[in-house]
C-alpha cells in the first residue's frame, strides 16, 4: 500500500536563471529518508504549467517509494506560471516559448542535481510526462543522458517539427536507448490510430523498447481527474496501474 510523502521545494540553479522543482519523496520507516536512495521519477507538466495537478501525481508517485520532481520549465516566466485549461492563448503563449533545447538542458541540470542529491539513485532515474509533458518525456529518452525509462501520456508533437520541414523527435527514436511506455486516447484528434501505428513502427525498426496503448472512448488529457470534460477514470486506472508496473520492472 502506498505510504505518506515528505515534500520540498528546491530551487535550482539553471544555465539561464532559477528553476523551482517540487520534490516529494516516501517515507522510510516512518521517519525521514535518512541516507535512504531512492530510485527517482521526473514528473513533466502538461502545457498548463506545474499546476496542483501535477504535483498532485508526483506525490503519487513518491508514496510508491520514488523521490520525485516536478520541475517548473515556464520558469523564464515566472516562478510558476500556471493557466486554466481553458486559456489557450495564454498557455501555448508559454508553451512555445520555451524550446526543446532549453527544456533539455533544464533535465540536464535536474539530473546533475540528483548525482548531488544522498537521496536519489543515480542509476535508477525515469521520467512521466503528460501532454505537453509526454513529448517533453519522448524528447528526453533521447536526448538525457542517464535517463532509465520514460512514460510518455498523449504526447503528440514527436510529430511536429520545430521547424516546418525540418526533422521531428521521432526522427530521433534511435537515440532512445531505454525502455518506453506511452499512452493515448481513440477520441484525441492530435494522434489517430494510424499516426500511433506508424510510430510503433518506427520505434520498433529503431530497436527501442515500447509498450504504446491506445484506450477507445478515452480523450486527450483523459489522466486529469480535475477536468470532467476530459477525465475517463477507466483508462486513467489501466494507464496508472501500468505506469507503476513500468518503473518497478525497470528502476
Amino acid at each position: 500500500m502506498p505510504g505518506s510523502t515528505i515534500g520540498e521545494i528546491v530551487d535550482l540553479q539553471v544555465p539561464d536563471g532559477t528553476m523551482r522543482v517540487f520534490t516529494a519523496r516516501g517515507e522510510v520507516g516512518g521517519v525521514g529518508a535518512g541516507d535512504w536512495k531512492y530510485p527517482a521519477v521526473i514528473v513533466i507538466q502538461e502545457a498548463f504549467g506545474t499546476n496542483d495537478q501535477i504535483q498532485g501525481w508526483s506525490r503519487r508517485l513518491a508514496a510508491e517509494g520514488y523521490y520525485t520532481a516536478a520541475p517548473v520549465l515556464y520558469h523564464r516566466n515566472g516562478i510558476n506560471p500556471t493557466t486554466a485549461y481553458d486559456a489557450q492563448e495564454e498557455f501555448m503563449k508559454l508553451r512555445l516559448g520555451v524550446s526543446n533545447e532549453a527544456m533539455a538542458t533544464d533535465l540536464n541540470a535536474l539530473m546533475d542535481y540528483f548525482k548531488r542529491s544522498p537521496n536519489v539513485d543515480e542509476t535508477r532515474v525515469g521520467i512521466v510526462g503528460f501532454c505537453m509533458g509526454g513529448t517533453v518525456s519522448f524528447m528526453a529518452a533521447a536526448r538525457v543522458p542517464g535517463i532509465k525509462a520514460a512514460a510518455v501520456y498523449y504526447g503528440n508533437r514527436i510529430l511536429v517539427p520545430d521547424v516546418e520541414g525540418g526533422p521531428t523527435l521521432l526522427d530521433e527514436a534511435s537515440n532512445i536507448k531505454c525502455p518506453l511506455i506511452g499512452f493515448y486516447g481513440a477520441l484525441d484528434p492530435n494522434m489517430t490510430a494510424e499516426q500511433l501505428e506508424m510510430v510503433k513502427g518506427k520505434l520498433k525498426d529503431a530497436g527501442v523498447d515500447a509498450d504504446m496503448h491506445f484506450y477507445e472512448g478515452a480523450d486527450h488529457g483523459f489522466m486529469r481527474d480535475d477536468d470532467p470534460d476530459v477525465f475517463n477514470k477507466a483508462a486513467s486506472d489501466d494507464a496508472w496501474e501500468k505506469t507503476l508496473a513500468f518503473f518497478k520492472e525497470h528502476l
